[in-house]
């Protein structure tokens, strides 16, 4: 953010504080509530125990709030309870009052908030009262009662009221007035606020009374307590719940709710003429950056609602509707401007940006469109602290959930229709491909930035087991399009099912231990048939359980130089951590410690500035960057090999890994030899080729099963798979061994770790 544009937001949130804690301090006026319910006998709190340990000694503001609360609770929910609803409603309200009570309710509703603002009971009245036209319409200004203030309040409950002067001068009395016109005016709505335009001046409820209009009445109204009290989860609670509740009404309205959440401009339209009010006025976007950008951006809660906003309004994740977008987006990166490009990587393609930090990291990874705006908001927020782990989670969900399956459900979609399906494979291949690396390439960016930094490696290793994940579901499907006795379940279950949890956890979840590769005709016809049986069953619902079996059956028929090629964004990750981030935490360590002989003063304690004469300059600049934690955490690299490494591992003996497989890794190597004589380098090096990237084990495979057509196609690649298994295996072990020493706090992991890779209990 520039510094003029940063000095405006920053005053601008200055004035909006001010503001908030003004709306909220109308709350402490208890004397003007006092008044207003003065013919009202507050209820003590129920005590749990005749002999409590201790009595909690509350402020006399809190006791009479909570005391009118108590007594006026019961009569106030049971006005817009089912059985009371269908009675008349002006009957209900002259028992208690008339329509006065409702207004007074609503006052005494923001007053017990403002006193209590965690209490879930009080948040659940007032989203009650307020998504209950017949009982909110009466909560308005017009129908508030006035006050006398001269004369004498009437107390009840001594023991719990605020104790008033018999009598106001004329000067406190004007006063009082006029708190009690600024109070009406900040925490009850007009009748114009809650009115559609169309019906403003019916008398019938149902015509007039916009329960959009009263919805974004309550947003803007509470706004002052999101931004003040964003920690507290129920703010944010009660805006999801009453934007759910308004958008479940839609959707039984005359089935226009998918017509109206197409477009942005569709759904702008339907707010102003329906209802008389613009989306800006409702979208939650905008509370969530005021505190995000400007007090807390790592906020939970806030990162949650925000993630359930723009999922629930689809508009604003919406992708290219037209290829050609996609198509000049590919254009712009020659290095990657298509799949076959994209698996032949090696790490010589991949440049440290030198100005990664200030400027590139802005860089748009998508095509315009509303997902990439948000995309957008997730770079900006990681370049102002990126240890930001929310930013880093909310970025991932908008890749995998919103872009990648999205597109998976589009290419669905368009294979039911039957239209060009080689085309739109070949073009959706190409487009998640160059997503996933440019991802990548983003997490990897800022792991050069700050190697401590567990985010950035985190995120990388994510998108490449997501890519994995696509790219071998998009191999099986070609398959089964190409078999025309596939059943469409197959389809649906590759494009239309959760790509997690990963596919090695769902066999292992399913208990798929058993051999699939030694399935018979028999068998697989019998599970075809299952899948058509349910196949017209609902997608959500639908038990993939056989699917699952007939999935890792399908995979284990893949060559092995297929079946490797989906992890050719796992191996290009894995060269670029040796080869660019490994060195710079090599660099770092090497300056640190060079510091640390030339200056031996101790690190400065946490609240104290950095004195760049007493602990050097290096030192100076890393612990105004960083803390001694993450300083002793540049082991992360090596951490991120081996995540890398043993999730090969683990989906490859798992899914790919049938019994003679399993025999040919121990036959090749049994543990103890790992136990003898360790890890060794031969060990950690492929004999086979000495492949350095997956064009060289692809052509090395498909020229040993053109010289062997008298054995099947998975004995040919066994050789290959059982060299390069064995060999990843090793650097899992070594990298884990390693960690055991370089990560002494988490030593019991990482020794788990190593039995598991060194035993193959995976």
């Amino acid at each position: 953010m520039p510094p003029v544009q940063q000095q405006e937001s920053e005053s601008s949130t200055v004035l909006d504080d001010e503001a908030d804690e003004k709306a909220l301090f109308q709350l402490s006026w208890v004397d003007v509530l006092s008044r207003l319910f003065s013919n009202v006998q507050p209820v003590q709190e129920p005590e749990v125990s005749p002999y409590p340990v201790v009595n909690i000694k509350y402020s006399s503001a809190f006791d009479l709030t909570m005391g009118y609360y108590r007594a006026l609770r019961h009569t106030m929910t049971s006005l817009h309870a089912p059985k009371a609803l269908s009675m008349d409603v002006t009957t209900s309200l002259s028992a208690i009052g008339g329509r006065a009570a409702c207004a007074k309710w609503m006052l005494l509703l923001s007053f017990a908030l403002r006193h209590c603002i965690a209490h879930y009971t009080i948040w659940k009245d007032r989203r009650d009262f307020i998504l209950c036209p017949a009982i909110f319409q009466w909560a308005t200004q017009e129908q508030i009662p006035s006050i006398d203030f001269n004369q004498s309040p009437t107390f009840l409950g001594s023991q719990t009221s605020l104790e008033g002067p018999a009598k106001l001068s004329e000067s406190e009395r004007q006063a009082m007035q006029q708190k009690y016109q600024d109070l009406v005016r900040q925490w009850l709505p007009r009748r114009e606020d809650l009115a559609a335009p169309k019906h403003r001046e019916s008398k019938i409820v149902d015509h007039w009374f916009s329960l959009w209009q009263a919805v974004r009445w309550e947003l803007q109204t509470i706004d002052c307590f999101s931004r003040l009290y964003h920690k507290n989860f129920q703010v944010w609670h009660h805006r999801r719940e009453l934007l759910s509740y308004v958008l479940k009404t839609m959707e039984t309205d005359d089935g226009k709710f998918s017509s109206v959440m197409a477009t942005t401009a569709d759904f702008e339209d339907y707010l102003l003429e329906e209802h008389g009010m613009t989306f800006a006025e409702i979208d939650e976007r905008v509370v969530c950056e005021a505190v995000l950008c400007h007090k807390d951006a790592k906020n939970y809660h806030i990162w949650l609602h925000r993630s359930w906003f723009i999922s629930a309004f689809s508009f604003l994740l919406q992708l290219p509707e037209d290829w050609d977008k996609w198509r000049t987006f590919l254009s712009m990166f020659p290095e990657i401007h298509c799949h076959d490009v994209i698996i032949n990587a090696n790490a010589e393609d991949f440049a440290v940006d030198p100005i990664w930090r200030e400027i590139n990291c802005r860089r748009l990874p998508l095509p315009s469109c509303p997902l990439a705006d948000e995309v957008t908001f997730t770079s900006h927020m990681i370049q102002e602290d990126h240890l930001n782990n929310s930013a880093w989670c909310h970025r991932l969900l908008i890749i995998k959930k919103h872009l990648i399956e999205t597109l998976l459900q589009q290419h669905h979609a368009q294979l039911r229709c039957d239209q060009r399906r080689q085309v739109d494979a070949a073009k959706l291949r190409d487009v998640i491909s160059a997503v996933c690396r440019l991802e990548v390439d983003f997490g990897l960016q800022w792991a050069v930035v700050e190697p401590t930094n567990e985010c950035a490696f985190v995120y990388a290793r994510s998108v490449v087991e997501l890519h994995q994940a696509v790219m071998l579901r998009l191999l099986l499907l070609d398959r089964a399009l190409q078999d025309s006795s596939d059943s469409p379940a197959c389809v649906d279950f590759l494009l239309l099912s959760d790509l997690l949890p990963p596919l090695a956890s769902v066999c292992t979840q399913h208990c798929l231990s058993e051999d699939l590769s030694c399935m018979g005709n028999t068998q697989r016809s019998h599970l075809r048939a299952y899948e058509e049986t349910n196949h017209n069953s609902s997608r959500t619902s639908r038990p993939f359980r056989y699917s699952i079996n007939d999935l890792v059956y399908r995979i284990r028929k893949l060559s092995w130089s297929e079946y490797l090629g989906t992890f050719a964004l796992l191996i290009f990750q894995k060269e670029i951590l040796c080869t660019h981030v490994a060195p710079r935490v090599q660099e770092l360590r090497q300056a640190f410690e060079q510091a640390s002989l030339e200056h031996v003063a101790p690190p400065p304690s946490q609240d104290s500035a950095v004195d760049d004469k007493e602990v050097g300059p290096v030192r100076a600049a890393m612990y105004a960057n960083t803390s001694q934690f993450m300083i002793d955490n540049l082991w992360q690299v090596v951490a991120a090999q081996y995540h890398s490494a043993f999730h090969f591992l683990e989906q490859t003996w798992l899914l790919y890994g049938d019994s003679s497989f399993r025999a040919s890794v121990a036959q090749m190597r049994q543990p103890e030899v790992y136990v003898a004589h360790g890890v060794t380098s031969d060990m950690r090096t492929p004999s086979s080729a000495k492949a350095k990237d997956i064009a060289a084990a692809k052509a090395a495979a498909d020229a040993l099963s053109l010289t062997n057509d008298n054995i099947s196609s998975k004995d040919t690649n066994l050789t290959a798979a059982v060299d390069f298994f064995t060999t990843v295996e090793a650097e899992a072990l070594y990298l884990a061994k390693r960690l055991l020493i370089e990560d002494s706090i988490r030593s019991k992991y990482w020794k788990h770790e190593a039995w598991t890779v060194l035993y193959r209990q995976y």
